[in-house]
Formats: structure tokens, sequence, C-alpha cells
């Protein structure tokens, strides 16, 4: 099979998502943060399942198969993400991590026993293109339950950072690069969400330029929120001139500071 557009805008975000993948690891060997290692397996995650959309371009026969690993795997990489916002966002402190992640592996176990349950009333893996096909249903019930558990999880994410945000929005001794940070957090949310609704519409052409201009935008948004480059930061600064300890102190330290009095 000829290799399309498609195909080759697939494969890039891949390519991408690697190298995303590799700069978390070396920023988490070079600060020291565990979180970053957690989303650095996100962007393996990520690379992983993009992968697995470019193998239906080729290989035809394991159609049905590739979108249901798709669909576990972007399951997977919320159920990761859940225990990054978690560690990041929660700390020591309660949160609905162990709920969430409860629903999110039911939600895990039923696309695998829908997926069982095609290949054993079909007798085959393939995907029939009979909308009234039981993989074809089955499938379909799939990639919504995706789409509800992008919602709540990503929902989850950006209440999260919307809660941190507002926590120190007003305080002039934390920097604007941090401010900015949790402002980045939220649109990466609202991208996830868009994300995932774009997948529930009929295949386009249109439909896969804006999907791919989404993801991308993600991935660079959640590199600069968590890794920030010197450049980003000096301008997220510019506002800023208190000169004390703050100044010296790491964004970890800033928050646990906030964090004394919350219950």
């Amino acid at each position: 099979m000829p290799v399309g557009i498609t195909t080759i805008l697939k494969f890039s975000v891949f390519i991408v998502a690697i190298i995303l993948a590799i700069l978390m690891f070396f920023k988490a060997k070079k600060t020291d943060l565990k979180s970053l290692l957690i989303l650095g397996f996100i962007f393996i995650m990520f690379s992983i399942t993009t992968l697995i959309t470019v193998i239906v371009d080729f290989d035809i026969v394991i159609f049905f198969t590739s979108k249901t690993l798709y669909i576990t795997s972007a399951i997977v990489v919320l159920l990761l993400y859940s225990v990054f916002t978690h560690y990041t966002f929660y700390n020591a402190r309660k949160s609905p991590f162990k709920w969430l992640v409860l629903i999110g592996t039911l939600g895990l176990i039923i696309v695998e026993i829908l997926f069982i349950i095609a290949i054993v009333s079909t007798g085959s893996f393939v995907l029939q293109n009979d909308p009234l096909s039981e993989s074809h249903i089955n499938y379909t019930i799939n990639y919504y339950i995706l789409a509800l558990l992008t919602y709540l999880f990503s929902g989850w994410r950006f209440k999260a950072s919307l809660d941190s945000y507002n926590e120190i929005k007003g305080n002039i001794a934390v920097k604007g690069w941090i401010k900015l940070k949790y402002k980045m957090v939220m649109a990466i949310c609202i991208l996830q969400i868009i994300t995932s609704s774009l997948q529930l519409l009929d295949y386009s052409m249109f439909k896969l330029l804006i999907l791919m201009v989404v993801i991308l935008s993600s991935f660079i948004l959640e590199v600069f929120a968590w890794g920030a480059p010197r450049w980003l930061r000096k301008w997220a600064n510019r506002n800023h001139q208190i000169e004390d300890e703050s100044d010296g102190m790491t964004e970890e330290e800033i928050l646990s500071q906030l964090e004394v009095d919350k219950p």
C-alpha cells in the first residue's frame, strides 16, 4: 500500500512523541523530578498509540486489532496522567486518584471484553464495515468509552491546575512563569478534550489535519509547561521585581508552602 499524506502526518507525530519523551527523561535526570519521568513514559505511550494508527495504513487485515490496541494504549495514557496529576498537584493530600484509576481500569476491561466478544461472534480479527455488525458496534462503543474517560481525566487535571493557579495568582512572591505553567496545563486539557471529540467524527482529511495540529500543540505545551526553556521563563518573569528568598526557591518548595494550610 503506497504511503499517503495521512500516514506521513501520523508517523511525524510518532517521531515528535519519541523526541519529547527523551527530552523529558533528560530533564528528569537533570532536575531529579520523578514526575517528569512519568511524563516521559506518557510520551512513550503516546508514540506507541500513534504508531498503532500507522499500522492500519499498511495492514488492513489487522484493522480491528490495531484500533482496539489504540484505544487500550490511549486509556493507559490516561491512567498514567492520573498518576502524574496526583503526585504533581496533590502531593500527600487527598484526591480522587484511586476512584479515577478504578473507573479507568473498568473502562479498559470493558474495552477488552467487547473486543473478545466481537472476535468470538464474527470469527475474525477484521473490523466489519457494516455499521450494524457486532464488531463495528463494539468498536464504536469502545471509542465512546475512551471519549468519556478522556473528558473525566482531563477535566480532573484541568480542575487540579485551576485550583493550583488560584492559590498562587495573587501571590507576588511567585514568579510569573509558574503561573503561566498552570495556564498552559489548562490549555493542554482543553486540547485533549478537543482531540477526543474530533475522533468521534467521521473520517476526513480536514479532520486529520486539525487533529494532528491539536495533538502537536498539546505536546509542545506539555514540554514548555514542565521543562520551560530559559527564554520562556525570562519572558514570563518580565514583570517580576520581587527580590527575596522566593527567587532562590524551587517550584516544589513554593507549592509545598502554599499547601501547608490546605486540608
